[in-house]
């Protein structure tokens, strides 16, 4: 299972910028936030302003899903979970990184920082062919032939929830 995790961090580091969605209990929205990956804790973070309402979204349902896309491969990522909200000082700062200097530049303390703690519960990974010309190709010789066609492979894993503090 171990592997599992490692794997799955590995593909969101690699894949970068994601989609964080949540509900506020009527609305889905999605807004794009940078992952910091916290394997000891099993845990995708982020830093957000407290002025944004992802944190009051996050108190009133806090099931999200990360969505991750390499397009120019095909490549898709999918991560459900729990988030949770902190502005614990401390734990902010094992979170702060050089990106977050360019958004607070008043520093960790100064600044009305949110942590979001997302404890991933499912993924689903798509691994498509990177070859538009051979994705089209096996398309057509899918269609001629009346087969449905191999785009590519997916994965799904289930995670046991990891809720530590922080």
């Amino acid at each position: 299972m171990e592997n599992t995790k490692d794997a799955l961090f590995d593909l969101i580091e690699e894949m970068g910028t994601c989609m964080l969605v949540t509900h506020d209990g009527k609305i889905i929205r999605s807004r794009p936030m940078h992952p910091i990956v916290e394997r000891a804790t099993g845990q995708v973070r982020f830093l957000t302003s407290g002025d944004a309402s992802v944190d009051t979204e996050i108190d009133i349902d806090p099931r999200c899903n990360l969505s991750f896309a390499k397009s120019g491969n095909q490549n898709y990522l999918s991560v459900s979970g729990e988030a949770r909200t902190s502005r614990d000082v401390e734990a902010i700062k094992r979170s702060w990184n050089a990106g977050a200097d360019l958004y607070f530049p008043d520093g960790p303390e100064k600044s009305n920082v949110v942590l979001i703690l997302v404890d991933p519960t499912h993924a689903e990974y798509w691994d498509g062919d990177s070859n538009t010309i051979t994705r089209a190709w096996e398309i057509m010789v899918s269609k001629l032939h009346g087969k449905t066609p191999d785009l590519g492979e997916n994965h799904k894993i289930t995670l046991n929830q990891v809720s530590p503090d922080q």
